[in-house]
């Protein structure tokens, strides 16, 4: 508070007398003045830049500044940008005035968030990445936040591996250098929750040092923020106990409190601890107090549903609303961009969901059919895409050879291959997507209870010995792909055994753990990861084993 009363005077009793500080241009006094206001008190700073009068800021050079300061004040206070106007002016006066680098680093970061809000990652990336070209090496605060908005890009936006990782945690060192605890704690918790599932051990202690530094720092916000991380962390380890624990130590989970992300998750752990009067009220709570009827909110939506029906053994019911909650997920997904999303109705009506139950129950029955196909797909796809990849050679070299002693149209030779090409990738894409489909069914189907469905799947999908000669082929094929992985990985560590590069290729064909299960006939898929890190342990790897296939991948 004596802080901003101080500016304040500053700004009624010196005006625009006092110059600010410029590599090429004095500033005025009171936008330099507003400036040291904007990382604490963002509101204050955007109420006094609004009310200076533009018609006594004559000088460009403080018009540029002022657009920059109203850019930056009006999105740390949450005002969503309608127009890059203010920001362009800003960045077209520090670009033809490079030597105010800091200032110039932050233009370019500024208008990346706003590009970002307009709908634009691609532009927002592009700002952001010359913002961290452009920032001196010692300006640490500007290249952690263009880091870490960089790394909150590629989360939301992209499915490039790591990357997301990567930049917070260069973003993280570079705040710890600023000894700047806020956004040390922003960087912790989002790489907790980015790490929960690699590496859980990792994700935990960045959660409660960031949950440390939320108390120290006296921010409620963030202290209920870190708790929900938690909440879903300890959820997912499967320590329902811990869960609820920090749910009783957060606030936000207020009956008054309109979070439905917290309700959701808080009816997700309670009917885990078959507590099921207490999880249906947080249900109702969040129904109750959230306005927000979008797909995001219908997926936690479905997915505490499911998690209820679960708890209340109706396993029919809790698949199908899983089910439900998967596709709005993946819509979401969807081209890595975010989707408006059609509204998914889930009828209460009683005698509808009987007869969705009913319906679902003669489903699968058909079930068998359609893993027997998939069964084929699996074996025989790869070989069938390995064939496809050689075909184009060999077009290639019978057209050199039909017009050996004649001019060749090369243009229109590539145009013809183009065209191939396209049919290949249309046919690709085609099969695909019946495959995903087909994975989803078998998944659902692996995780019922045991019984004849469960033991036919195994009968259908498990690869015998007698069939070696088919993973002959399928590394054939993942050499052509992914730059020879398999035959290096053979040659480089000789101690790995086949069923070491069985697990490696159907890693590297994307096979979710409970495929990889059922191919290769484990009774759980929970040990899947151990039997990876196991192997990476065999290689002598560094890294995990998907990042080591992630190189190979990335080479293309």
């Amino acid at each position: 508070m004596k802080k901003l009363l101080a500016v304040i005077l500053a700004l009624l009793v010196l005006g625009p007398v006092v110059p600010g500080c410029g590599s090429t241009h004095r500033y005025d006094g009171r936008l330099a003045a507003v400036d040291s206001l904007m990382k604490d008190n963002p509101d204050s700073a955007l109420a006094l830049v609004l009310a200076l009068d533009t018609a006594d800021i004559l000088a460009e050079g403080d018009r540029a500044y002022r657009a920059l300061l109203l850019t930056q004040a009006r999105y740390k206070s949450y005002v969503t940008a309608t127009s890059d106007s203010d920001i362009n002016q800003a960045l077209a006066y520090f670009r033809a005035h490079p030597a105010d680098r800091e200032k110039l680093t932050r233009a370019y970061i500024y208008k990346g968030a706003v590009m970002n809000e307009l709908g634009h990652p691609d532009s927002a990336m592009k700002n952001f990445k010359v913002a961290e070209e452009t920032a001196a090496p010692d300006d640490y605060f500007n290249l952690g936040y263009a880091k870490m908005q960089m790394g909150g890009l590629y989360n939301d936006y992209y499915t490039i591996g790591g990357q997301e990782t990567v930049k917070y945690e260069e973003a993280l060192e570079c705040f710890k250098k600023t000894k700047d605890s806020l956004y040390i704690l922003i960087c912790l918790n989002n790489l907790g929750c980015m790490y929960r599932e690699t590496m859980p051990k990792k994700a935990e202690s960045m959660l409660l040092e960031a949950s440390s530094l939320a108390r120290d720092l006296h921010d409620t916000i963030r202290m209920n923020y870190n708790n929900l991380s938690l909440v879903v962390h300890y959820f997912y380890q499967g320590r329902y106990e811990e869960a609820r624990q920090r749910i009783w130590e957060t606030s936000t989970f207020d009956a008054n409190k309109s979070d439905f992300k917290a309700h959701f998750t808080a009816a997700n752990v309670y009917a885990r601890l078959s507590i099921l009067d207490t999880a249906e009220l947080y249900i109702n709570l969040a129904r109750q107090n959230c306005s927000d009827d979008g797909p995001l909110y219908r997926m936690y939506y479905l997915q505490s549903l499911s998690e209820l029906a679960l708890a209340k053994r109706d396993t029919v019911a809790s698949i199908r609303l899983g089910l439900e909650s998967q596709r709005i997920e993946d819509s979401l997904k969807s081209d890595n961009k975010k989707l408006e999303i059609l509204h998914v109705e889930v009828s209460h009506d009683k005698e509808t969901v009987t007869k969705k139950q009913n319906a679902h129950k003669n489903t699968i029955s058909s079930y068998q059919w359609l893993i027997a196909l998939l069964a084929l797909v699996i074996v025989f796809l790869p070989v069938f895409l390995y064939r496809r990849a050689h075909h184009y050679d060999k077009l290639i070299q019978e057209l050199k050879e039909e017009n050996k002693n004649q001019s060749i149209d090369l243009k229109t030779l590539q145009q013809n291959i183009n065209e191939l090409k396209i049919n290949d990738i249309e046919l690709k894409g085609f099969i695909f997507s019946h495959i995903d489909m087909m994975c989803k069914v078998i998944e659902e189907c692996y995780h019922l209870p045991q019984g004849p469905l469960s033991k036919e799947i195994r009968k259908i999908v498990r690869f015998q010995d007698k069939k070696s000669g088919i993973w002959s082929k399928l590394y054939k094929y993942l050499d052509l792909q992914y730059n020879n992985i398999m035959s290096e990985t053979k040659e480089r560590f000789p101690q790995l055994e086949e069923k070491d590069l069985l697990m490696i290729a159907l890693t590297c064909m994307g096979y979710s753990c409970a495929q990889i299960a059922i191919v290769l006939d484990y009774s759980s898929s929970s040990g899947i990861s151990t039997i990876r890190k196991r192997i990476a342990e065999k290689m002598g790897l560094e890294c995990l084993l998907g990042e080591y296939i992630e190189q190979y991948k990335s080479k293309n």
